[in-house]
């Protein structure tokens, strides 16, 4: 309202016995309390007329301008001085704003624009929840306080909270029956850090409450001023969120001899992002939650609603919880989150070893070519007998289930050679990236216990002081043996490989995987891509997992395997000119290295014909429409993993013409658990989060490798006790990755709960890229190539 008057009045006549009163009053002189004096007023006015007599209002002590003059020299006094004295300390250094889970990216400026729903509250509740508050010498109010507070504590993880509660401030007789706006706010702040008991919480809310309302006299306009806050035009100063408790009927306006209801009009404001009431009515009691339409969409009014009341209930069943315990989930969302969206149940043979798989293709296709590489290729049959000889010969030197063999070979045949000749052996392979300096090459031997090297002799001086070194390029002592498959010494719990990280924050981690979590993982991604057989393209090192992504679903489909050496990974001019010669239908590679390639002419023809699968890293959907541009027929897969988990555990197809699930951002989300998997979402005191809120995903089931080599105190401290009851499994990974659950079940990727990157599927810290870049040149050139392209310089993460 930019004018006057600041009150208007309107009787409609809709017929001769039906009429609306309509009276519109600026919030600027009226309040809640305000109401009720008018309804009160208009009420004793109408009936003496009616009655033909005099009003029974008595006159007023004082006029709202009295009010005002008197409370201007008060802010003049210096008694008054000790309320902004509180206010100051208490607020000082004062927490980051309440980071609530949004449904829509926060606008530049605040809004105020709104949507609300009103649900009813069991009587019993109540009444429960007072019992509760009368053992605490608390009051009601003090109570749903510290349940608000819990709440959002649940929803943003910060224990530091400011919650604004709004308070009537007539503290003085003689200004109750005055209409105007004596409505003040109090920024309620409280310290819940330490895990405390839901009473314990109780009485840091009532000293904070009662130290609040002896101070209720500071304005918060004046507050504001005062403190001289740095403002946000996207925020409220101070507070975002509000709570109230309204334990009194509202006063109606109804006249003796006449029918009358209430009309409620609904402006779609709030004030803030979010505000709960709990309000009696004359029906009952209610919770109002008013939410900003702006940040959220209605859905997650009841969501809030659901967790809630459930929390509510927890509370009362047992206030001596921490309040990290109390239960915020209904049975029914938990039962969604725990068993519906994770119920990947398959029955894949997972019994065998890896190379098992391999084998039955070679049975049935001995005559096709499994692997090509710079021109050259193998058959099935060719590439089975000669991983057979270097197996036996293995096997005479000692090789026995779980033993690592180091392979150092770069993208070629005798690589593969090399991984299925340890495999067949009964050893698990250890890759070594020639790249790498000789220290950490050594570091890593010595670290692993390896004795046996299988390589190549352009790499003999990384190995110069070494016995047991296997040159695969000069068959000499093993190219006389059998060519048959060895007899079976491994099965699907014994090693299939083992992977070390950088080791750039600290002592290299090594990842030990088992046939049976590898397997898994094949048949998973084969049966949820829909892969078939075709050309395969292995663009990563064989020490990234990401590899196994074409490696082993290729030779168990009968496939062909196109090792891309690792400099022409890099040069997209000699990935056209290949690509033209061999069309490629399955390609697995990481988003910022195929953005770098798709920025030269013709980069189109490296895009896959059937099956594209992106993972690594963070999808972005403007790489996803050019994708679409260049070959609207190529299936998108968005693929998501930790090397612990087993390479991937999430795939999600992306369809570019449909608008983005995750409405807070174009991101894509990763999708959905494989067969045999399981992901959650939990917060720091393991407990399963809400739809909608920030949690660190947590993965179960088949996917779990069997932890890191020679260190059990790490393994422990990440492989956790699974907490969900219905589990796959009796472990959860905690990968510290951060994500969010859409309403769907797909999950949205919202990074590193530890401000990390990957590197060659490494947690490095942002700080020490370069010293890493030093250490693995054919990354560096990969980032240098990202770097310069235009869409992506930001990202620094290559593979």
């Amino acid at each position: 309202m930019v004018k006057g008057p600041l009150l208007k009045s309107y009787l409609l006549r809709l017929q001769a016995n039906e009429h609306i009163v309509l009276i519109v009053i600026h919030h600027i002189i009226s309040d809640g309390w305000s109401r009720s004096n008018l309804c009160k007023e208009l009420r004793e006015t109408y009936s003496a007329l009616i009655e033909d007599r005099e009003n029974s209002i008595p006159p007023l002590k004082l006029q709202i301008s009295d009010y005002t003059n008197w409370q201007e020299e008060r802010f003049k006094n210096p008694d008054f001085q000790k309320h902004l004295d509180y206010w100051k300390k208490k607020l000082s250094d004062a927490p980051d704003p309440i980071n609530l889970p949004l449904d829509f990216k926060r606008p530049k400026f605040e809004s105020n624009k709104g949507e609300k729903m009103i649900f009813d509250i069991d009587p019993s509740l109540i009444e429960k929840l007072r019992t509760v508050a009368t053992k605490e010498g608390a009051t009601l109010f003090m109570i749903l306080l510290a349940a608000y507070k819990v709440l959002l504590n649940r929803y943003s993880g910060q224990e530091d909270l400011i919650v604004g509660v709004p308070i009537a401030n007539r503290n003085r007789s003689e200004i109750e029956n005055l209409i105007g706006c004596f409505i003040n706010s109090l920024a309620l702040r409280t310290d819940l850090s330490g895990n405390p008991t839901f009473r314990e919480l109780v009485g840091r809310i009532k000293k904070t409450s009662v130290e609040a309302y002896a101070h209720q006299e500071m304005p918060y306009e004046r507050l504001v001023t005062e403190l001289e806050i740095s403002r946000d035009p996207s925020r409220s100063p101070i507070f975002q969120t509000t709570f109230a408790l309204q334990d009194f009927p509202e006063v109606k306006l109804t006249f003796p001899g006449v029918e009358s209801k209430s009309l409620s009009v609904y402006l779609h404001r709030c004030a803030v992002e979010l505000d709960l009431t709990v309000e009696r009515h004359a029906d009952g009691w209610k919770t109002r939650i008013e939410i900003n339409s702006d940040l959220f969409d209605q859905a997650r009014i009841q969501w809030i609603h659901s967790h809630w009341t459930r929390l509510l209930e927890s509370i009362v069943e047992n206030p001596d919880e921490r309040i990290s315990d109390l239960d915020l989930i209904s049975s029914k969302e938990r039962h969604q989150q725990e068993s519906v969206w994770n119920d990947t149940e398959r029955a894949y043979p997972l019994e065998g070893t890896i190379h098992g798989l391999f084998e039955l293709q070679v049975a049935r296709t001995p005559e096709a070519i499994a692997v090509m590489c710079r021109g050259e290729h193998l058959s099935y049959s060719e590439l089975n007998c000669r991983a057979n000889r270097l197996a036996h010969y293995l096997q005479k030197l000692g090789i026995i289930p779980d033993t690592l063999v180091a392979l150092c070979i770069d993208r070629s045949l005798e690589m593969m050679v090399g991984l299925l000749g340890i495999l067949k052996a009964g050893g698990a392979y250890v890759p070594l990236d020639s790249g790498s300096p000789a220290k950490r090459i050594e570091f890593l031997l010595g670290d692993a216990g390896i004795e046996t090297v299988v390589t190549v002799r352009e790499h003999a001086s990384l190995f110069s002081d070494r016995t047991g070194i296997v040159f695969i390029d000069e068959e000499g002592d093993w190219s006389g043996m059998p060519s048959a498959d060895p007899g079976p010494t491994s099965d699907c719990n014994n090693l299939a490989y083992a992977l070390y990280t950088s080791g750039s924050t600290g002592r290299p981690k090594c990842v030990l995987v088992e046939h049976r979590q590898i397997r898994n993982y094949v048949h998973a991604v084969c049966d949820y891509g829909e892969l078939c057989a075709g050309s395969f393209a292995m663009m990563q090192s064989l020490s990234v997992d990401t590899c196994q992504t074409v490696i082993f679903p290729a030779l168990h489909l009968g496939g062909v395997l196109h090792l891309i050496p690792w400099e022409d990974s890099l040069n997209p001019n000699t990935l056209v000119s290949y690509f033209e010669k061999h069309p490629i239908d399955i390609l697995k590679i990481a988003p910022a290295h195929l953005s770098a390639l798709l920025a030269a002419d013709n980069s189109e023809l490296i895009l896959p014909k059937q099956q594209l699968l992106l993972g690594g890293e963070r999808l972005s959907r403007s790489l996803i429409e050019k994708i679409k541009s260049f070959r609207p027929s190529c299936r998108v897969w968005n693929h998501y993993g930790p090397t612990e988990t087993t390479v991937g555990v999430m795939v999600e197809e992306v369809l570019i013409d449909e608008k983005p699930v995750g409405k807070i951002s174009a991101s894509i989300p990763l999708g959905r658990p494989l067969g045999n998997v399981s992901v959650h979402l939990l917060d720091t005191k393991s407990n399963l989060v809400p739809i909608g809120v920030v949690g660190e995903i947590c993965i179960g089931g088949e996917a779990l490798s069997r932890g890191y080599l020679n260190d059990k105190d790490l393994t422990e401290s990440v492989f956790i006790p699974s907490p969900i009851a219905s589990s796959s499994g009796d472990k959860l990974y905690r990968t510290g990755d951060l994500g969010r659950r859409f309403a769907d079940g797909t999950i949205e990727y919202l990074g590193r709960s530890d401000g990390q990157v990957k590197i060659l599927g490494t947690r490095i810290e942002l700080g020490e890229i370069e010293s890493v870049l030093g250490e693995h040149p054919a990354v560096a050139n990969q980032v240098a190539i990202v770097r310069n392209n235009k869409e992506d310089r930001s990202r620094l993460v290559a593979y």
